[in-house]
């Protein structure tokens, strides 16, 4: 019931049972509906509670110790995520990328790229995962603590693409049922039709300038931009403001405040409630066991993560100084297995590999899990 009246006040229409059902499941499966429902209890047992009056006092309670704001912020957060119903006899594969010639496409780069991986592995004899030795891992771990990671011998690693190979696939890219033609406009005879301004063919739907003036109206010069109009007395009301936002703790709230900016102080704070970050301790114990499985397995993909990551941010006092950062994020979550549920609503295909077992061969995603790594090969 107040699952679902908060429903009603978040969308502002009658939902439907389905929908309330899979937020309750979402809840109830989380850290916070764990702690929510031991806070309720405890309450309850503060004092005699007749029965009657439980449904009456939980909403009253939850409202007051500030649970209802958190629930908002949950329903907020997966109504945000939710794609529109699609129609019952949609494939798949239609509901992940449309366009056919799309998927042909990304598929032959897949390919491309899991060949030129292959490729290199086979010349340089270097595996696709392997575990470190003692000695490599506790070398890895001061690396890890002193932020050291510039001084990684790269050998013969090579990038696996250019960007101009990606950007020769993009513009080779054409609809088979539409032709683009290149008009002449110094003739009166062919100025109308519809021609070709850029590189790319591919015909996509776009918003016309009216939509993006209404889309990005907070971003018109009629509206205080924190930053570029900063005027004495106004930063200070406005960051009174961010701290409003903060201590109320709605999601909505903190995602509005930030379309005008935000001071630096209040960054952290405010990001992590506008994408409603919630971290636990347990989320913190998972990162601790992903940052065990980089010290104790290397995968080639770290080499690949390292180079991308010197090429586009090395470390510039005037630039970027984040490099370090950067890999360590990347090199931890590149084991993280929740991101294979990403692929189930895009069109990419995770690469595969053959793992060795008592039970033969198995296929399973690049990169493998922790426990899989050290029998992973090329083949």
């Amino acid at each position: 019931y107040f699952i679902q009246s908060n429903l009603r006040m978040v969308v502002g229409v009658q939902t439907n049972e389905s929908l309330v059902k899979d937020i309750i499941g979402v809840i109830q499966t989380s850290d916070l509906g764990w702690t929510l429902k031991r806070a309720v209890q405890e309450e309850l047992s503060k004092s005699f509670v007749n029965v009657k009056d439980i449904k009456r006092l939980v909403p009253v309670f939850m409202k007051e110790s500030g649970w209802d704001i958190k629930v908002r912020n949950v329903v907020f957060m997966y109504l945000m995520k939710q794609a529109p119903s699609p129609h019952p006899i949609t494939p798949l594969e239609t509901l992940k990328e449309p366009m056919a010639f799309i998927r042909n496409a990304q598929s032959r780069w897949e390919k491309r790229i899991l060949k030129s991986i292959n490729t290199m592995c086979t010349e340089k004899t270097i595996p696709l995962a392997r575990m470190r030795t003692i000695r490599e891992q506790a070398d890895f771990t001061q690396k890890w603590k002193d932020m050291a990671f510039g001084d990684e011998n790269m050998g013969d690693i090579r990038p696996v693409y250019a960007p101009k190979d990606f950007m020769e696939v993009l513009t080779s890219l054409s609809s088979p049922n539409y032709t683009a033609k290149i008009y002449d406009h110094s003739d009166v005879n062919e100025r109308s039709g519809t021609s070709v301004w850029g590189l790319i063919q591919v015909r996509l739907h776009l918003k016309t300038t009216q939509q993006l003036r209404v889309l990005f109206s907070n971003l018109s010069t009629h509206h205080f931009q924190t930053g570029a109009d900063d005027i004495e007395g106004t930063n200070a009301e406005w960051q009174r403001l961010g701290v409003k936002a903060v201590q109320l703790g709605y999601t909505p709230t903190a995602q509005r405040y930030l379309q005008q900016g935000c001071y630096p102080t209040q960054r952290g704070e405010l990001w992590l409630l506008a994408l409603g970050v919630n971290l636990t301790p347990h989320d913190h114990q998972y990162y601790h066991q992903l940052r065990a499985s980089v010290f104790k397995y290397e995968l080639l993909v770290d080499r690949l993560f390292l180079q991308d990551v010197r090429l586009t941010a090395g470390n510039h006092e005037a630039y970027f100084v984040f490099e370090d950062l950067v890999v360590q994020i990347l090199l931890c979550f590149s084991r993280d297995t929740h991101l294979l549920e990403h692929f189930r609503t895009t069109s990419a295909n995770p690469p595969h590999a053959f793992t060795r077992s008592n039970m033969g061969k198995i296929t399973s995603a690049n990169p493998p899990h922790p426990s899989h790594a050290a029998t992973w090969n090329t083949r």
